[in-house]
């Protein structure tokens, strides 16, 4: 396949590919198939911020001499993606060729939109084609999903983003271009004529998009469906919706000639919130201008084979509303299972326990039992929030905060492993895993395992392993009598060697300072 290149840009993408600068200045093949794949390594191991991590696609922005790019690269779907797609009735999208295509296509009908810089694709398995995409970079443009939420938008920025929506999907629409995912985040407007009260829209995210000569009405009622859910937030009135449908066809009176068309978007942005709010991704709109632009964002669990980069992002649908997650570390990761990491939700900082893949409804309920019995054990917090996000289930538990253990704290984390143990829970990493606060020992959910009732040779290793770790000058007979005190057996039920044998065998494990 041929390896597209403007002109204007092939002196900054040799600066990003060295080992190809010939052709890309012209004196080689540019239909070179190894060409491409050099130009495919090259922006793969560029050094840029990445936007969005996906299993098998990533958007980076990248810095060259004549300005910003943002390249996006596909490795190849898979195919079980591709059944997946085939089964639903569905065409997959196999690469960045739709976007290319829509890109194209809309420069060439007058819509704003990233102009492309490069384009290449190789390999003819289309589960394995690798492709990319690089598209210079739109100066000065703002989500709507971040202007909008900003409470200075007045009444008359109101009715001029919804006339100049409407005309910006009219364009759309009119070159034969259906997104599939026209939400307030992939329109942006030029923030210097925002500033001066006008309103200029430009589209980005056009990787799903589908072009044709003539779009079918069902088509162009599931663009307008996705536009009005992601703008729930402003609270639109019928006035508004009539503006916005009189922008959009041209005619103030479209309402009472189109009422089936127009009843039409109404009940699949009906139907659109239902399922987003069945799936756990949230409609409403969620800009945060906290972030900054170097905050990645994640939106598949289940098929990421290793963890994603820090920081990145992602929204959640909790009880108490939609909100965006912003992780800042990984304290643990399951590959395809589950994973839990710190992040700032509304401006405080919360644990996320995220499980997903297959059969995460049991993990979860599992999860949810280990920290309402953590609770009932006076070791743990209150029971967690739930939600979903992406398709997965999540608890948000409150930080965890306080100091490592250290000797002195014996009698107080034996009392809490010994109510641990009455309610058949166990700590993974005895002794490293809990925290003091104010007196009392707290720790980790997802650093306990539910089991069936302890018995005696674990009780006795638990014991070694918290003494061992604590550097073990306590004595083994004053530890065993605070434990039988804690569950009041009488003294001696618990063999005192057998806890000497293990705190000899963990002695050496200490936790770090």
């Amino acid at each position: 396949m041929p390896l597209y290149l403007r002109e204007d840009c092939r002196a900054d993408l040799a600066t990003i590919a060295p080992e190809i600068a010939g052709a890309l200045s012209g004196s080689g093949t540019a239909d070179d198939s190894t060409h491409i794949s050099a130009l495919y390594r090259a922006l793969a191991q560029a050094n840029g911020v990445v936007f969005r991590q996906a299993a098998r696609r990533r958007t980076v922005r990248l810095a060259a001499a004549g300005g910003f790019y943002f390249a996006k690269l596909h490795a190849g779907v898979g195919w079980g993606e591709i059944a997946k797609n085939l089964f639903a009735g569905k065409r997959p999208v196999l690469g960045a060729g739709n976007e290319f295509a829509a890109c194209r296509r809309l420069a060439k009908h007058g819509v704003h939109a990233p102009r492309v810089a490069a384009f290449g694709a190789c390999g003819r398995n289309p589960a394995r084609r690798r492709s990319f995409l690089v598209c210079s970079e739109l100066n000065g443009m703002v989500s709507l999903e971040e202007l909008t939420a900003r409470e200075d938008l007045t009444p008359l920025l109101r009715r001029r983003v919804f006339a100049a929506s409407g005309d910006l999907l009219r364009a759309l629409h009119g070159a034969g271009v259906h997104h599939r995912d026209c939400y307030l985040a992939h329109i942006f407007a030029d923030s210097a004529q925002w500033a001066e009260g006008r309103v200029a829209l430009a589209i980005i995210d056009l990787h799903r998009a589908w072009v044709r000569r003539r779009l079918p009405r069902r088509w162009r009622r599931r663009d307008l469906a996705a536009l009005l859910v992601s703008a729930a937030p402003l609270r639109l009135t019928t006035r508004e919706l009539l503006r916005f449908a009189a922008a959009y066809t041209g005619d103030r009176a479209t309402w009472q000639r189109d009422r089936r068309f127009w009843n039409g978007v109404l009940r699949r942005a009906e139907r659109l919130r239902r399922r987003s709010a069945r799936r756990g991704r949230p409609a409403a709109g969620l800009a945060d201008t906290t972030i900054g632009e170097t905050v990645a964002s994640v939106t598949d669990f289940h098929a990421l084979r290793e963890p994603p980069t820090l920081p990145f992002r992602f929204d959640v649908d909790l009880r108490s509303g939609p909100a965006r997650a912003v992780c800042t570390a990984l304290l643990c990761w399951r590959a395809r299972r589950e994973f839990t990491v710190r992040a700032t939700i509304n401006g405080e900082e919360r644990l996320l326990q995220v499980c997903f893949g297959f059969g995460r409804s049991r993990r979860f309920r599992r999860a949810v039992y280990v920290a309402g019995r953590l609770a009932a054990a006076g070791v743990g917090a209150a029971p967690p929030e739930t939600g979903r996000c992406n398709g997965a289930r999540l608890l948000v538990h409150p930080s965890l905060t306080g100091r490592r253990p250290e000797a002195a704290d014996l009698p107080t984390l034996v009392s809490a492993l010994a109510r641990m143990h009455e309610q058949a829970l166990r700590p993974r990493n005895t002794g490293a895993a809990f925290r003091l606060r104010c007196g009392e020992a707290r720790i980790a959910p997802w650093q306990v395992c539910p089991l069936p009732r302890p018995r005696r040779p674990a009780i006795e290793r638990d014991l070694g392993v918290l003494l061992g770790r604590l550097g073990g000058n306590s004595a083994v007979a004053e530890a065993l009598r605070l434990y039988a005190r804690a569950r009041r057996w009488p003294d001696g039920r618990l063999d005192a060697g057998r806890v000497g044998d293990h705190m000899a065998r963990f002695g050496g494990c200490r936790s770090r300072p």
